[in-house]
């Protein structure tokens, strides 16, 4: 009986994690941006356009990573 309240709360605690990751993402960017990045099989799918845009506009910006501490 305990064991499966033990599980019982990790699977509430892990859908409040997925609900606020969720709800982070949709005020970042919008919905369906969001459900790519939560998707499991998003892999799976066809690259989305904002993603290839976002390639795009990456492609021209220098990254200067400094190596001094």
């Amino acid at each position: 009986m305990m064991e499966q309240n033990m599980v019982l709360e990790n699977k509430l605690i892990q859908d409040d994690c997925h609900l606020k990751c969720k709800q982070n993402l949709i005020s970042l960017f919008d919905e369906s941006t969001a459900e790519y990045f939560l998707n499991p099989s998003s892999c799976l799918k066809e690259i989305p356009p904002w993603f290839s845009q976002l390639k795009d506009d990456m492609k021209g910006i220098d990254i200067f990573v400094s190596t001094d501490e």
